[in-house]
């Protein structure tokens, strides 16, 4: 279980590390203050495209962390809160289900951590809980995977209502690296995520943690495990090639591998050998520039394909062999998306979140915001030209002292009621 020191320490690493400064722009001045000046035990890289923001938020692959999640006024304790406004006829096909808070000060309500939609009181219910916990429905929208802890420490799988209820049967998950939990694309099992790690150095360069793709049973908790492929490390390794998050089942499981230009995919069966190749159109870059950041994510559907550097955000259309839709920078104008997440949300969409608080995050004169963040939602097309935009607004913090932050999005079919972005 991460703790307050445990997050010192990934604090720490990230404030003496100069290339680290890109992503851990927004974190507040108290957690990196109270990070320096301690012993830095363990090297950790922040990948381009994590959500970082305040002091809970370390990164998207490893989840968030309250330093002082709840804090703020003294009228009591909030525990449920209405729908933000939003637009009167939105056209966003999902809805955010699971949303964190941080509150700054005693000027804002005392307000929980972690938020999760209630179909059965329409509202948003405070999982109360000292430990960082996040909520993930299943694809069918019936069941929901539950977590405890950074680094998954504990995790259950229940029907939607008894989880949002904390009705929760947990397992143990004992892991020698921070690896989450995802369902798989067809909701019958848990699979492990994928990590990264790098060596005591920072010149290091970085490997995957992983030793296996682990599958879960959500009702009994049993594993089974596929040993990573070599050539799937072999192929990292060598500066050609980066390891993407395995697809399918235990008994279908594939692992995806884009190359360092972004503009060659291929994925390789159980035993590595070569299944599907794939060509995307221009990639990132011009010409091959290595970069051991790249990430890839899938359209629900399958059709479309997106692809970001940390710095460019593209996509393609993969029945048109691979042609490229369309790009967009994604650096600075405090723009975030969570590296180990789909960023596709429901009917093909994109989902970005933007914080007009850091748009002016790395310039000289910037100074941290000493009140909340209310994030603007923008929802793009796969050609990536803007659908909707809307800010969500706590209706609790009409004076705006607690920060929020989206984690899970789901269709707006499953789950009428929700805010739409």
């Amino acid at each position: 279980m991460i703790t307050e020191d445990g997050l010192r320490e990934v604090l720490q690493a990230a404030v003496d590390d100069p290339a680290a400064d890109a992503y851990t722009l927004g974190l507040s001045d108290r957690a990196l203050l109270a990070a320096r000046g301690r012993e830095q035990r363990r090297w950790v890289r922040y990948l381009p495209g994590v959500a970082v923001g305040t002091a809970f938020v370390v990164a998207g692959t490893f989840g968030v962390l309250a330093l002082e999640g709840g804090v703020g006024g003294d009228g009591g304790r909030v525990t449920a809160t209405n729908v933000p406004k939003m637009s009167a006829n939105p056209v966003a096909g999902s809805v955010l289900l699971d949303f964190e808070v941080e509150c700054f000060g005693n000027g804002g309500p005392t307000l929980a951590m972690d938020w999760m939609w209630d179909p059965a009181t329409q509202q948003y219910r405070a999982a109360d809980s000292s430990v960082y916990t996040a909520l993930t429905p299943s694809p069918d929208g019936k069941r929901a995977l539950v977590v405890q802890g950074v680094d998954t420490h504990l995790w259950g799988v229940a029907d939607y209502a008894d989880a949002v209820a904390g009705k929760v049967r947990y397992f143990a998950k004992h892991d020698d690296v921070s690896i989450g939990l995802r369902w798989t694309d067809d909701g019958k099992e848990l699979t492990t995520t994928l990590a990264w790690s790098s060596g005591p150095n920072k010149d290091d360069a970085l490997f995957v943690a992983n030793k296996t793709a682990d599958f879960y049973d959500p009702v009994t908790g049993s594993k089974r495990s596929v040993p990573i492929p070599q050539a799937v490390l072999d192929g990292v390794r060598s500066g050609n090639w980066v390891a993407e998050q395995w697809e399918g089942a235990y008994d279908s499981v594939l692992f995806p591998m884009v190359s360092t230009s972004g503009g060659r995919m291929q994925w390789l069966d159980r035993d590595g050998k070569v299944a599907r190749t794939l060509t995307l159109q221009d990639g990132l870059h011009a010409a091959p520039a290595p970069n051991q950041y790249l990430g890839t994510w899938m359209s629900p559907d399958g059709r479309y394909l997106a692809e970001s550097d940390g710095t460019v955000l593209a996509t393609f259309d993969l029945q048109q062999g691979g042609r490229r839709l369309g790009s967009m920078s994604v650096v600075g104008g405090g723009i975030f998306f969570r590296a180990n997440a789909n960023i596709w949300g429901a009917e093909n969409q994109i989902i970005l979140s933007l914080d007009p608080a850091l748009k002016d995050a790395g310039k000289p004169d910037f100074q941290q915001p000493k009140t909340g963040h209310s994030p603007v939602y923008r929802v793009f097309g796969p050609d990536l030209k803007l659908i909707e935009e809307s800010r969500f607004v706590l209706p609790d913090d009409q004076r705006g002292y607690c920060a929020s932050w989206p984690i899970t999005w789901a269709p707006r079919s499953q789950f009428p009621g929700a805010f739409i972005p």
